[in-house]
């Protein structure tokens, strides 16, 4: 049991001074298991601690893999808009614009908000709100030339077994059936699009492969 006193700063009592006594029933902790060999086959397949060690820098190595690898290709991508003097045609950046506008009012009045209240929690106007989204869709429609550029030049088909792999991994984040999720897309007309973005990434891969990286051994280029 502890007893404290002090002053109230609010309400109808402030000022006044109140004592406190507080009396401490019981007082619990998580006991966590021992990390030894009986943990390692309770977590997964592992008969020892050092395979579930083993296993877990693994997934970390993969990861970071991962992680430096999405950040070369957006490099790759970067320099490769800015070293073309390409200018993007006007109304197909237009008719971007207007679709990624209309997409983010969409996704601000779903949060019960407007362009307005957005503007005034960032700090902004409306007008630099549209310049900015214009201005990253410009870039946008430009790497996707560049790429489509790179796709022609380089003959980089996109095949049935690109589309199968792109739509099973549909499937699977969606938990439908494959054909369910292929069938949409063709009655919909979204399998040309999704073919488009397929062609475009395999054309950024085509790029990164043959960039010169320094740090990257020749190996690993190779490897791509």
């Amino acid at each position: 049991m502890r007893e404290f006193s002090d002053t109230l700063a609010d309400g109808e009592l402030a000022g006044e001074q109140i004592s406190f006594t507080v009396l401490v029933k019981e007082v619990k902790a998580k006991k966590l298991p021992p990390l030894d060999d009986d943990f390692a086959k309770t977590v997964g397949e592992f008969d020892t601690l050092d395979d579930l060690k083993s296993d877990l820098r693994e997934r970390l190595a993969g990861v970071k893999k991962e992680v430096v690898e999405e950040q070369l290709r957006g490099a790759v991508l970067e320099q490769l808009i800015a070293s073309s003097d390409l200018d993007p045609p006007a109304k197909l950046v237009e008719g971007e614009f207007e679709h990624r506008l209309s997409h983010f009012e969409e996704e601000l009045k779903r949060a019960g908000l407007t362009m307005a209240d957005y503007a005034g929690q960032a700090n902004m106007t409306e007008l630099e709100i549209r310049s900015e989204i214009r201005g990253q869709t410009a870039q946008s429609v430009k790497a996707e030339l560049l790429l489509e550029e790179v796709a022609r030049t380089q003959d980089i088909e996109v095949t049935q077994e690109d589309l199968g792999r792109e739509v099973a991994l549909a499937a699977a984040q969606t938990q439908r059936d494959p054909q369910e999720v292929a069938k949409e897309l063709v009655s919909t007309g979204r399998l040309n699009a999704v073919a488009a973005d397929i062609m475009r990434r395999k054309a950024l891969d085509h790029v990164v492969q043959n960039v010169n990286v320094v740090g990257r051994s020749v190996d690993e280029e190779s490897n791509g």
